[in-house]
């Protein structure tokens, strides 16, 4: 049987004998002193037996507490105490290769600049620029396992995430669902709310590029949004400024690869994260619509 006490949430050593109650040494520990030298049998009168009782009393008070670890503040459930929940964020984790700091910066520039110039295929640039960076930093085979081991969880999600992403958009995009999304909406939509096109756009980009991917909403749904606009005297330009307004909800969409890895250094779970902050991303979205209809780059026609 598991006798492990937990103290803040951290186990603690099993207890001792003399820890134990009813044993004679732990009951002495937990005795005061005054109760301790009442029992010796010294009483008031006794001027040195009664100070040799209680120095000998408080250091065997003090040997006990020196045992005993110390779980409040600066425990290991502190940060930079140990905790494995945020070593990645750990201002001395073990990671660190300060001495590396200007090869490391110019490995970065490099890779910035191949990816602008367009050297090489984007995922062939990281490939060839992570294989350096774990050479370099840790030399050693165990070194980089570690490394590869520690961001091993959102790596998976991630990629598991984007497969199923291509899966998602690739099924809309091949058979033509996107499209009749579009044409069933500008069907069902009267006639009367044309002159607020701009406006219905702005609002409805919103919840499509949070439940599809930025390619599948712009190069699916807006060319067939703008035609139908421009059927009405609307500029296709003034259609999508419209379109880009309900960008501040996309971060939080799941076909966002970066928020799982976010997600992930911060140990949040992602129903967590889209209870907190999407209500703040719509209140964004309002904000960004009204400021877009107070500036004229949305108008009412």
């Amino acid at each position: 049987m598991d006798r492990t006490v937990r103290h803040n949430g951290q186990p603690r050593p099993e207890l001792r004998d003399r820890d134990r109650p009813g044993h004679p040494a732990g009951s002495r520990l937990r005795e005061g002193p005054a109760q301790r030298l009442a029992v010796s049998g010294h009483g008031a009168g006794d001027g040195e037996g009664a100070l040799a009782v209680l120095v000998d009393e408080v250091a065997v008070e003090q040997r006990g507490d020196e045992d005993e670890p110390d779980l409040g503040a600066g425990g290991p459930s502190d940060f930079g105490g140990g905790s494995a929940d945020f070593d990645v964020l750990a201002p001395d984790r073990e990671s660190l290769r300060p001495k590396l700091i200007w090869f490391n910066a110019g490995l970065t520039i490099a890779l910035l600049t191949a990816l602008v110039i367009g050297v090489l295929p984007i995922a062939v640039l990281f490939m060839i620029g992570c294989g350096l960076a774990l050479i370099v930093n840790y030399p050693r085979l165990e070194q980089q396992r570690a490394r590869i081991a520690s961001h091993a969880d959102s790596v998976v999600a991630v990629v598991a995430m984007v497969f199923a992403a291509a899966v998602f958009t690739g099924v809309l995009s091949g058979t033509g669902m996107i499209e009749q999304m579009a044409h069933y909406l500008l069907t069902a939509m009267p006639d009367a709310l044309f002159p607020f096109f701009s406006i219905i756009v702005a609002v409805l980009s919103v919840p499509f590029t949070f439940f599809m991917s930025n390619d599948a909403f712009y190069f699916g749904v807006m060319p067939i949004l703008a035609e139908a606009g421009a059927q009405h005297g609307i500029g296709a330009v003034e259609i999508a400024r419209a379109s880009l307004l309900g960008q501040p909800i996309h971060m939080l969409s799941p076909l966002v690869p970066a928020m799982y890895v976010l997600i992930g250094l911060a140990k949040v779970d992602l129903g967590d994260h889209h209870r907190f902050a999407i209500k703040w991303a719509l209140v964004v979205c309002a904000v960004v619509i009204a400021a877009g209809f107070g500036l004229g780059l949305v108008a009412i026609h």
